[in-house]
């Protein structure tokens, strides 16, 4: 870490790859300037019909969509166990309403990935996307959305 004085690192991890939290925290004590989650899935196609995998090296990652809901659940568990973790979000991001999701579960910050390659765009969309979905839930900053997944609803917050 030393080496690297002055820039942030951050660690993207894998969710499956141990409890997301306790590989979080691991990789925060060892100096981690935050971790940026998910990292990608695993993931198999097959032929419709011979029904062999599609890819030459039988399995591939999934990214994109296909790993939001996990992306999601991994933010707001890192979130919940490390409140004063620096967290990013990435994965599934195509609109404005996926980036507030994720402020909501507790990311710092979302990136967008997979989106661009169909749509160059799409950045610049998704952030007027943004500002609408927070006026329409009230927020007057993306800060004011983070953690709102976390609020305890017995409570009246």
């Amino acid at each position: 870490r030393e080496n690297a004085a002055g820039v942030p690192v951050f660690a993207k991890l894998w969710p499956g790859a141990a409890p997301v939290a306790d590989l979080a925290a691991s990789v925060l004590q060892a100096g981690a300037d935050g971790v940026v989650l998910p990292g990608s899935l695993p993931g198999l196609a097959l032929h419709p019909v011979t029904l062999r995998p599609r890819l030459g090296a039988v399995v591939g990652e999934l990214s994109g969509s296909a790993v939001r809901s996990a992306g999601l659940f991994a933010v707001w568990e890192v979130r919940r166990a490390l409140p004063d973790a620096c967290v990013i979000a990435a994965g599934g991001v195509r609109t404005g309403p996926d980036v507030l999701d994720y402020l909501a579960a507790g990311a710092d910050a979302v990136q967008v990935g997979s989106a661009i390659l169909s749509d160059p765009s799409t950045p610049g969309r998704v952030v007027e996307e943004l500002r609408q979905a927070l006026a329409d839930h009230g927020f007057e900053t993306p800060r004011r959305a983070r953690d709102v997944a976390h609020l305890r609803r017995d409570r009246g917050e």
